[in-house]
Parts: structure tokens; sequence; C-alpha cells
């Protein structure tokens, strides 16, 4: 009504429901047709049928919604590795706020021995493939390592191109140091066991053939 009043064009969303009872989301884009005293006597314009756009966007609100709230850290790269997104499990596990590391390069969290994998996985991402669950090491912002497991997806537009690299990353650290806790007390105890079993030296024997203790 305040477009019309105000000679403007009008954008409405709205749902109808069909004849076969299904319910359509569409927009209509319009505006008035005036006389000479300015009142509004007809009205001209187009309606579109926006449901499979409302659904796209309830999906990606939906996922972004996930991705915000996920423990574990998921973020997005250019094709070149430059950090684009950022999620509150990313800002958890590697210190970094999302104002502080977006525009950075990936490379800051990653081992300088071992960036060569790094760009291995980014240049796979680059042909449309995914790196599959991964274990490695990345660094914090105060510098501190920690064990993850990660894995490494395209994202491509419309047109099928690579766009953005998805990275989904856990922190294994505990896992990780209990395997090595428990690898190092199996060690032990092999050790021990092996010098129980250990013959304590020779026995020496008598005239009469018997054994002396």
């Amino acid at each position: 009504q305040d477009a019309l009043e105000g000679h403007e064009r009008f954008r409405l969303d709205y749902s109808i429901r069909c004849e076969d009872g299904a319910i359509k989301h569409v927009e209509e884009f319009g505006q008035g047709i005036y006389d000479e005293e300015g009142n509004v006597v007809a009205l001209e314009g187009l309606i579109i049928d926006a449901t499979e756009r409302k659904r796209t966007e309830e999906e990606r609100a939906f996922l972004a919604s996930i991705v915000r709230s996920s423990s574990d850290a998921i973020y997005s790269v250019t094709p070149d590795g430059t950090i684009v997104t950022w999620n509150r499990g990313a800002e958890r596990l590697f210190g970094y706020s999302a104002e502080e590391i977006i525009g950075q390069s990936i490379r800051v969290l990653c081992p300088t021995e071992l960036r060569h994998v790094q760009a291995e996985n980014l240049e796979k991402a680059r042909r449309g493939q995914s790196v599959e669950v991964q274990e490695t090491v990345r660094i914090t912002k105060d510098g501190r390592r920690r064990y993850v497991s990660l894995t490494v997806s395209p994202i491509e537009d419309s047109r099928g191109n690579v766009v953005r690299a998805s990275t989904i990353v856990r922190d294994v650290t505990e896992r990780k140091q209990a395997e090595e806790d428990f690898r190092e007390s199996e060690l032990r105890f092999r050790q021990l066991l092996a010098v129980r079993r250990r013959p304590s030296g020779p026995r020496r024997g008598r005239s009469d053939g018997r054994l002396q203790r």
C-alpha cells in the first residue's frame, strides 16, 4: 500500500496453495497504473515461482547453522589456499578468531615439514578430488602442536568449477597420547617379562650326577 501511494514499484513474498494442495512460495513484482489525478486504477506486474530458491536458501541456512555450532573445526579456502570461512570450532581448536585468520594462508596452521602434504591436499581439491580421513599435525596460535584427523572436500559452483575447498578438522591429541602411553606400557611389560624369563646362570653338577643348587 505504501509503495502504491508513493508511486513506487513493490515486491512481495508469500505462499499460495495450489489446486492439488501443494504449497508454493512466490515472489510478486509490480507497480500501479494511475489516472490523471494520481489514483490507482490498475496493477501490473509479474508473479514467479520461487519455491526451489526458497528451499535452497533454507537448506543453506540449515547447513550454515550446523557448521557454526559444530564442535569440529570447519573452514574453507580459495583454490590458492586463502582462508575465507572459519567456524567457532576452528576458533576453539586453533585459537584464532575469524577476524584474525580470514584472509590469511592456511600455511600458518601447518608445520613447515608437513606443508608439502598440505599443498598436495589442496591440489587434489582443485582437481575435484576429496581427501579422506588423514591423520596429521597442525599448529595453534600459541605454537602448540595438535594431532588432528582431517578431511578435505572440493566445493563447486553451478558450472562445476572448484571455487573453494572445505576442511573438517577433529582434534585427536588425547587419543594419540593414550595410544602412545599404551605402546610404552606394553614395551615396558615385554622387557620386564623377558628379564624374568632369562636363565639366572649355569648349574653345577655333583659327583653323584645330581644338580647342585
